[in-house]
């Protein structure tokens, strides 16, 4: 399979062959709404497709676009299959540009970001030796997926036995009943329904517990998770390896119990790590395949992983908590459309307000409505101190700081020092470690002045 590597928010990446322009057309100039109804063997994280603040922007509406045959990206990174030819659209700050003009990355700060996000030390489990890939990138998400499911408990449902005995404690059933024991043997058949833990959810949990063990990083990702692993293991005791075409056919019409809300995003990422088995199950061939993230997103709650900590507050706008008012009266924002209501800033304490950019501002600068937002903020919080935090692409990076006029206050640009050429994992995780520190530092310092 021919396989591409571009990076994120890059216009005219490349030119393609008409071939692989032609692969791309399932997704190529197409909303990410329309590719994901299209397509089911796509996963978008997060997948709120714009209708939060946080989520997919109009700037993200797309995967790829092509004007001829080049190809432009946006925030979104991971990996598309299409018709036989897979795209790698890699971080812009882990890509490098050869000679012969050529993309290629180590996706180290993408790793490393994600790593953070879902609290598993990817550095220590040898990763790298086997390269980036789709089914490895899948497999980091099913431990946070487990837990989340697992939180609302063993998924249980509704099932039908068949008995034959003399201990009847369900309904006749007369047709078998005939069938079976006619001339009379003392039996009587008949049928129950009684709540099971051993469903076709939990066994395709299972199937793909054991086939994720059979890969030396799938078996590091699952003992991150053996009590949840015991839990349904216990829950699946008529598993069978022969059946899991059989299991992954029940589990291609969702039917997840509202109970069970969390269940739903596993059982799809169950079955997107299973495809990885076979080129195609079900009654129809999947011609799409792959996983992409928003880096943008993923850089935001990356910072997240590291303001927190500070005391810095990070508003759930898809969940609309902690968001503020702009109007001392309630009565006066029906006068505005809903958007405008509340303000939802990235991170804010009692003395700044910092916005996420994952753009390299320390070289391009700020957009006039970035700088618009952060100010709106800073007034309505009555705050003398906002910026912006980005990936710096300098060796050096330099903070700026500017004055306001009116009221007064200071607005930051603060690029977060990115390690370069550091083809070394644990070298770049103990490098980057240190420009974390330096970023706390600053921002501690700003804090009083």
């Amino acid at each position: 399979m021919t396989t591409i590597t571009i990076p994120d928010n890059c216009i005219n990446a490349r030119l393609l062959t008409d071939e692989q322009a032609f692969a791309l057309n399932p997704i190529a100039n197409k909303s990410i709404k329309s590719v994901l109804e299209e397509n089911p063997g796509l996963l978008v994280f997060p997948k709120d497709l714009g209708f939060y603040s946080d989520g997919l922007d109009d700037r993200d509406s797309y995967i790829a676009k092509l004007d001829g045959n080049y190809i432009s990206t946006t925030n979104m990174v991971g990996f598309v299959e299409c018709n036989g030819f897979r795209l790698r659209i890699c971080s812009r700050f882990d890509s490098h540009k050869d000679k012969l003009g050529i993309y290629t990355s180590n996706d180290q700060f993408f790793m490393y970001m994600l790593s953070k996000v879902l609290s598993i030390n990817i550095f220590d489990m040898n990763l790298n030796s086997g390269g980036l890939s789709a089914i490895n990138l899948l497999l980091l998400l099913f431990p946070s997926s487990l837990k989340a499911a697992l939180a609302q408990g063993v998924y249980k449902e509704y099932q039908q036995f068949d008995y034959n005995d003399t201990n009847v404690r369900g309904v006749v059933n007369i047709p078998k009943h005939i069938a079976k024991n006619i001339p009379f043997s003392g039996n009587i058949a008949y049928s129950t329904r009684n709540h099971s833990y051993d469903n076709s959810i939990t066994e395709l949990i299972r199937h793909t517990i054991e086939y994720a063990s059979t890969k030396p990083f799938g078996k590091a990702i699952m003992s991150l998770v053996r009590d949840e692993v015991a839990k349904i293991k216990m829950a699946t005791p008529k598993y069978e390896k022969s059946q899991r075409r059989t299991v992954i056919n029940k589990n291609l019409k969702p039917k997840i119990h509202p109970y069970f809300s969390k269940y739903k995003a596993l059982q799809e990422l169950c079955l997107q790590i299973l495809r990885y088995e076979s080129e195609s199950y079900g009654e129809n061939r999947c011609q799409m395949k792959g996983i992409v993230f928003n880096a943008a997103w993923l850089w935001e709650e990356y910072l997240n992983t590291l303001l927190s900590k500070q005391g810095y507050r990070h508003p759930m706008n898809k969940e609309k908590k902690g968001g503020l008012h702009i109007f001392e009266k309630p009565e006066d924002e029906d006068n505005f459309e809903y958007s405008s209501r509340n303000i939802f800033p990235d991170f804010y304490s009692s003395s700044q307000v910092m916005d996420a950019k994952y753009k390299p501002l320390d070289r391009k600068g700020i957009s006039r409505n970035d700088l618009y937002q952060v100010v709106t903020y800073m007034h309505s919080m009555k705050i003398d101190i906002g910026g912006f935090i980005s990936p710096g692409i300098q060796e050096a990076p330099i903070i700026k700081k500017f004055k306001l006029t009116g009221y007064g206050g200071y607005v930051y640009n603060i690029p977060m020092r990115i390690p370069l050429g550091f083809d070394n994992p644990t070298l770049f995780r103990d490098e980057i470690i240190l420009c974390e520190k330096e970023l706390l530092t600053y921002l501690k310092k700003i804090k009083y002045s």
